[in-house]
């Protein structure tokens, strides 16, 4: 709810209360932090993700493919995807 408002800081209070944080809750925070075009944070739990091992989906790799190709960066667009198609997800069109 927060992060579809745009008040990811309040998202993120929320999120790092959370016992429990699941896929779908990185994602929404991911997304929504490349989505208003803090995209240093949004790759902050990307990265974050990796460490804590969680399971990246579509969605993840999406947002950050999303979020260098918005900044003209294909290259590094291009090499997330390169490691979503060695991590075996599929992506989507």
């Amino acid at each position: 709810m927060y992060a579809k408002c745009k008040c990811l800081d309040d998202a993120n209070k929320v999120f790092e209360l959370m016992e429990v944080k699941d896929v779908v809750s990185w994602n929404a925070l991911v997304t929504g932090y490349s989505q208003i075009g803090r995209f240093d944070e949004a790759l902050g739990l990307f990265e974050r993700m990796r460490e804590e091992q969680i399971d990246l989906n579509v969605v993840t790799w999406s947002a950050v493919i999303s979020g260098y190709a918005q900044r003209d960066l294909g290259y590094e667009a291009l090499n997330i995807f390169k490691e979503m198609r060695l991590s075996g997800a599929e992506p989507n069109v």
